[in-house]
């Protein structure tokens, strides 16, 4: 019964390192695949008429990259925990005053998605993230 309990509670841990692997790769993926092209476009089609402004931008990316570096590291502190076969909890609680930057992130959910709803009325934007979603890196991210 010892036995079956480690090897659950190893199971598990090892299920949390990978879902947080995966997080961490989708959150590149976002601004790879479609924050820093955005960026770039944004910059070549200023000032045109279906452009899309830095305020715009930041107002839908803005705060992943700032989560992306923390679930990084974290990545790295449970991938160390794990392999040591050291418990999870703790790495999580010395994160959790970080975790707050989901609290900014989220109360702005419903404004960044009134903000992607009002790119639809601009079909260059329209076209360009789509082009981006069909890129083979994104697996289906957006």
């Amino acid at each position: 019964d010892k036995e079956l309990s480690s090897e659950l509670r190893h199971v598990a841990r090892a299920e949390v390192v990978e879902t947080e692997r995966k997080y961490v790769q989708n959150l590149q993926t976002i601004v790879d695949v479609f924050m820093n092209p955005v960026k770039m476009w944004a910059k070549m089609t200023a000032g045109q008429p279906d452009s899309i402004t830095a305020e715009e931008i930041d107002g839908i990316f803005g705060g992943i990259p700032a989560l992306l570096e923390l679930n990084r590291t974290m990545l790295t502190a449970l991938q160390d925990a794990y392999e040591q076969a050291l418990d999870l909890g703790p790495v999580f609680m010395s994160f959790a005053s970080s975790l707050k930057l989901y609290a900014d992130y989220v109360s702005t959910y419903e404004k960044r998605g009134a903000l992607l709803e009002s790119l639809d009325d601009r079909p260059h934007i329209v076209s360009f993230l789509l082009a981006c979603e069909m890129q083979t890196t994104c697996k289906g991210t957006s």
